[in-house]
């Protein structure tokens, strides 16, 4: 094998960085006096997913993901849900007693270190808040109870229930950062952590440039809108909104912070009228507005009732009516096979994982050993940068499995970032990487020449700062053959430290 020139290393990592998958979603929690809705889009490359709705006396545990007790719990209270991963997976839902939880995209979300608590996933995760709490402050009072560990999403929540508390939960070098809201107080969210988004929207007057592919625009217009005059605070009149004037003012807001071309586009938006027990969704290919009343699935979440299901993308769904199936274990595995292969787990066995969603409603259900094909195929990959510097501009990072990767100018899907350096260490998390050997590299942007590689004085030594797995080092320019740079991921967690040079 050959050596590998330093000068290459810059331009591979940028090309990288730009051809990564843009992950969205917006979401707001709007208040009157006498109006609560929290309104989500959830944007993505995979449009089919099902309405689910949950009884109560469901008693579910957590998937098994690593060593230690996955969670055990009983639903208290019935539910409906969106879900792309099954039963008790699922990305947002509202339940009986009017508590909503939805999901977003956070790329330095970094959950819980390994301890002794017994935990769930990031979906399961709200699956149970679901099913045990009917407000915001239940939720908060239990978050030190359990730990999360990711199946792939790195993922931040907002909640909000029908007294008008809200919040934000979001989970940053391994601990739950909450942002809660009094009754009156609106909230907004996209995909940076709230206190850089509401710097950058202090920074820029309210007013952040951009399109709606950039996650501070689309919280710019979210955020100048639950200031005006359209969503009043304490002190202003109440509007008094009607149903349909919650469900029009709610879907207008979404449409001005939708994506509405490409494979990467808002896949289904929803208006939760918390008051008023309603939700209501539309998808990118049936814009016909349908509404639930959770009054009228009462029926549903009695004990002991089989879950009902709405194919979201049904041809029979064409209307405003909604016609509730029994929804069968082979309709929830052919769910997780199609979503878990679209996120990159294409080795999941999605009837294991069916069935022990299944185990919880008795019958032909059967819960995972420990030892499972998620856990023989896929581990958590931490990155522990150390910079010791403040003012470095930029570093990005890629992830790479092949020589091929590297000459191809290809990360593995998901595996390249970068963050501007503010203080001496940082840390970056893979939920769901496949076991094998890689090989990562971190490169500081904004070099003195501006010419988009690393330069280096007459006898090899870099003027840019750097990092390579194994702590890699050029000699005279070059660095040595990809092989040694590889490093192997095959426990749960693997833990990589990387210094720049």
């Amino acid at each position: 094998m050959h050596q590998t020139p330093l000068r290459a290393i810059l331009p591979l990592l940028m090309v990288l960085l730009a051809g990564q998958t843009l992950l969205a979603c917006s979401a707001a929690v709007l208040k009157t006096a006498s109006r609560t809705c929290l309104i989500k889009n959830f944007d993505w490359t995979l449009g089919t997913g099902y309405l689910v709705t949950s009884p109560r006396g469901v008693a579910r545990t957590a998937f098994p993901l690593r060593p230690g007790l996955p969670a055990q719990w009983t639903a208290r209270y019935g539910s409906v849900t969106f879900t792309q991963n099954g039963l008790g997976m699922p990305y947002g839902g509202m339940n009986e007693a009017g508590l909503v939880v939805e999901m977003l995209w956070m790329e330095f979300t970094e959950f819980s270190p390994q301890s002794g608590k017994s935990y769930t996933n990031e979906l399961e995760w709200i699956q149970r808040q679901l099913d045990r709490f009917g407000s915001v402050a239940e939720v908060l009072d239990s978050l030190d109870s359990h730990a999360v560990h990711a199946v792939k999403g790195k993922i931040h929540y907002i909640l909000a229930d029908a007294s008008g508390a809200s919040a934000v939960i979001e989970y940053v070098g391994g601990r739950a950062r909450v942002l809660d809201a009094a009754a009156g107080e609106c909230q907004s969210l996209t995909n940076y952590d709230v206190s850089f988004s509401e710097q950058q929207y202090r920074e820029h007057g309210g007013r952040i440039p951009g399109k709606n592919s950039s996650h501070l625009h689309r919280y710019g217009t979210l955020r100048r809108h639950t200031e005006s005059g359209t969503w009043t605070k304490p002190g202003h009149a109440d509007r008094a909104l009607s149903p349909v004037q919650a469900n029009q003012t709610g879907f207008a807001l979404l449409d001005q912070v939708a994506l509405t071309k490409g494979l990467f586009r808002t896949r289904w938006s929803i208006v939760y009228d918390l008051d008023l027990g309603r939700l209501a969704f539309k998808t990118d290919e049936n814009h016909t507005i349908k509404n639930v009343v959770l009054e009228s699935l009462k029926p549903f979440f009695e004990h002991g009732q089989p879950p009902r299901f709405i194919a979201l993308l049904a041809p029979d769904n064409r209307t405003a009516s909604l016609s509730w199936k029994h929804l069968a274990e082979s309709d929830n595995q052919a769910l997780i096979a199609e979503s878990f292969s679209n996120l990159g787990l294409g080795l999941v066995d999605a009837s294991e994982w069916s069935l022990h969603q299944w185990a919880g409603l008795g019958g032909n259900g059967l819960l995972a050993p420990p030892e499972n094909a998620y856990t023989r195929h896929y581990a958590e990959l931490i990155l522990h940068f150390n910079v010791d510097s403040g003012d470095l501009g930029f570093l990005q990072f890629a992830i790479m499995r092949t020589e091929e990767d590297y000459e191809q100018q290809r990360a593995v899907e998901g595996g390249a970032g970068g963050f501007r350096v503010r203080q001496p260490s940082y840390s970056w998390v893979y939920y769901g990487l496949r076991k094998g050997k890689y090989a990562i590299a971190a490169v500081q942007e904004g070099d003195r020449t501006r010419n988009r590689r690393i330069d280096f004085t007459p006898d090899g030594a870099a003027l840019e700062r750097y990092a390579i797995s194994n702590g890699i080092r050029a000699e005279q320019g070059a660095f040595p053959p990809f092989d040694q740079w590889l490093v192997p991921v095959e426990d749960t967690v693997v833990p990589i430290t990387l210094t720049l040079w």
